[in-house]
């Protein structure tokens, strides 16, 4: 379905008298959200937390705008699959003294296919600054502490960057620095693989404009 659906979003930036496009790759560190007691149902007090983890992403985007005042790109992401250290425990609070409930690590999985608008200043180094919808799905394995959670769900972020790209040349090469952060947030204990979800991340990127 995704793939449709980016296909339609390049066709019609293309159609925007496009002015060229633009294939890149960011590899960065990702943080994820966390489940506190404050979360809890009642009955028990959960927390939960995962591992900050190393993240790879592509990017393909089409430049529909590119004047003195900057230029304009709409974009299709994709990130794989990539599996992160989770831990979640469950404190009954019914009666005192009741052992607490560990899950040990578990892996959690999370990736997103996303669609995305940005815009660049002018300039030898250029500011750019996003948005994307990231449609983020997550994967939680069952343990003693939880049961086992699958959840897609369509999360925008922020994005912001530095960039310097070549001046000439057909193939013109471009790196610069991004940081991103989720828009929206939830801790919900009844859901927590929606809750552990990644919610900023700051990276590398490099690619070519043509």
């Amino acid at each position: 379905m995704f793939p449709l659906r980016c296909l339609c979003f390049l066709t019609l930036a293309s159609a925007l008298s496009a002015q060229g496009w633009e294939y890149g790759m960011t590899v960065g560190r990702q943080t994820f959200g966390s489940l506190s007691a404050s979360d809890g149902m009642p009955g028990y007090a959960p927390s939960g937390s995962v591992a900050g983890t190393t993240v790879v992403s592509a990017r393909l985007a089409w430049t529909i705008l590119d004047t003195d005042g900057g230029e304009l790109q709409v974009a299709c992401a994709f990130q794989p699959t990539t599996t992160a250290t989770a831990r979640f425990s469950v404190q009954p609070t019914t009666a005192p003294g009741l052992p607490r409930i560990d899950s040990g690590p578990l892996n959690y999985r999370c990736g997103y296919h996303a669609l995305g608008v940005s815009y660049r200043t002018p300039g030898r180094v250029r500011a750019g600054v996003g948005l994307d919808l990231r449609f983020q799905r997550v994967d939680l394995p069952a343990s003693a502490a939880n049961a086992a959670e699958t959840a897609t769900t369509a999360v925008p972020w922020i994005r912001g960057g530095l960039y310097l790209p070549a001046r000439a040349g057909w193939i013109r090469p471009i790196v610069g620095v991004e940081a991103g952060l989720a828009l929206l947030t939830t801790s919900d204990a009844a859901h927590p693989a929606g809750s552990l979800r990644p919610r900023s991340e700051v990276a590398l990127y490099a690619g070519a404009r043509f």
